[in-house]
């Protein structure tokens, strides 16, 4: 067997309990006005501002364009941060977070957390400034081309969190002697003794950590569950051969499969009508919610497109699956491996990659199959033959020529996508023996699968 290191989501059960329910409900309450209120001053702010903002960066940081002196939210002059505390130089200037926790006071000091460790506002800041920045780029995805300056200054109603929830992206919990303690506001914390860990083989590994809390408050449901990310060892069987999978937004070429090698197989599978419809209509109620009607439409119908959204989102997750499935039954009957397509893109959801790519990785790992998500950049322009780059991307429509006369393909036509596919096959194949390491033996008939 091979091992690999992967980074998985595991989830703490925390049983419900009067007393504690009412605290966590509290600090969840807590975080979400001081969030939302942060965010509101934040747009009000930079739409009062000459500065101009380039990203906000996981931390809540907001980078600049230019090393200008600015205002603060309150009055006053101030400069941006330009270097680190190292003496290295920062490739923007910026607003840190430390900055921003001085600027913002009032708002902690609104709802009477002022008196907070440094840790805990640092969160809300950074969860604020990741909500904003997932918001962007939604917006951006379903209309024109916009800088987050412009979106800022455009937008009427700023991103709100609407459900309750308690999200630590800063070490907020820790592990001790079998006791989780949480850090709550106001320097005050929360023991939670009872905790339960559903997964097998699991325990918590760090003595410290981050994580999301989802509130359980129906009546049903016996549980909360603080849901934490980890590294973890997966093994696989040795692959004889690798294949790569291009997906495409031309529906005849939607997933194609082909082999680390020349000449080697290669396999098509069109995208089917059932799914091009199930994205015309998630896409149509991604419109109706989006940023740029949201006068038009009230908070109770935006709610029901919500959960009509959620159901088309199953919905097109089941139809995923099913033609994923025929994949990993080949891979599993040729003993492959599986490079896929790691390269963002803006709107995913048009031609299905990031679904498909999760549901494969989930796969995968369930039926011991090796894979490599790759950043397969300029797959469509590099000859997978002679590794020589196109200067420019091959036209939608026609085939990839070599235009190295020194290459065994040279002005051989191929389907551009089934190239592609060869080289993300070629790059997975060497990242994933690159890191992978032997260990353990199993029987490929002992192992369970999951499709």
């Amino acid at each position: 067997m091979l091992v690999q290191s992967i980074t998985r989501g595991r989830k703490i059960l925390i049983p419900k309990n009067k007393e504690r329910d009412k605290i966590l409900l509290k600090e969840a309450e807590l975080f979400v006005n001081a969030v939302n209120l942060y965010i509101r001053e934040v747009f009000s702010w930079i739409k009062d501002s000459e500065f101009v903002v380039k990203k906000i960066d996981s931390h809540g940081a907001i980078i600049l364009v230019g090393n200008n002196e600015y205002t603060g939210p309150s009055g006053g002059t101030f400069y941006p941060t330009t270097h680190r505390k190292d003496g290295t130089e920062f490739p923007n200037p910026r607003i840190t977070d430390t900055s921003l926790k001085t600027l913002f006071e009032y708002v902690f000091e609104r709802y009477e957390c002022e008196q907070s460790h440094a840790l805990w506002k640092a969160n809300v800041i950074a969860h604020a400034g990741t909500r904003i920045s997932t918001t962007y780029r939604r917006f951006t995805s379903n209309t024109r081309k916009i800088k987050l300056t412009d979106y800022i200054k455009s937008t009427v109603r700023p991103p709100q969190l609407r459900n309750i929830t308690l999200a630590h992206k800063k070490i907020l919990m820790k592990h001790k002697d079998g006791k989780l303690t949480m850090q709550l506001a106001n320097r005050k914390s929360l023991e939670i003794n009872d905790f339960e860990i559903p997964q097998k083989n699991y325990d918590i590994h760090k003595d410290s950590f981050g994580g999301n809390l989802s509130l359980n408050m129906k009546k049903n449901q016996k549980n909360h569950s603080y849901t934490i990310q980890y590294a973890c060892e997966k093994r696989f069987h040795p692959p004889s051969g690798w294949v790569g999978m291009d997906i495409n937004k031309d529906k005849n070429f939607w997933m194609t499969l082909a082999e680390d090698k020349e000449d080697g197989l290669s396999y098509i599978i069109p995208k089917p009508e059932t799914i091009s419809d199930i994205e015309k209509k998630k896409n149509e109620i991604d419109k109706s919610i989006g940023n740029k009607n949201r006068k038009a439409i009230s908070s109770t119908i935006r709610s029901k497109l919500r959960k009509e959204k959620k159901l088309i989102e199953n919905k097109y997750e089941r139809a995923i699956r099913e033609q994923v499935g025929y994949v990993i039954r080949f891979l599993q009957d040729s003993n492959l491996g599986l490079g896929l397509d790691g390269l963002s893109l803006k709107n995913n959801y048009s031609f299905g990659q990031e679904k498909i790519n999760k549901i494969l990785e989930h796969l995968c790992i369930a039926n011991k199959i090796a894979y490599r998500n790759t950043l397969a950049a300029y797959t469509s322009r590099d000859c997978y033959s002679c590794e020589t780059r196109k200067v420019k991307r091959v036209k939608d429509g026609l085939p990839y020529v070599c235009e190295n006369p020194e290459c065994n393909k040279f002005q051989v036509g191929e389907v551009t996508h089934i190239n592609a596919a060869r080289n993300i096959a070629k790059q997975a194949k060497n990242g994933f023996l690159g890191s992978a390491i032997t260990g353990g033996s199993t029987s490929h008939s002992e192992d369970s699968t999951l499709l």
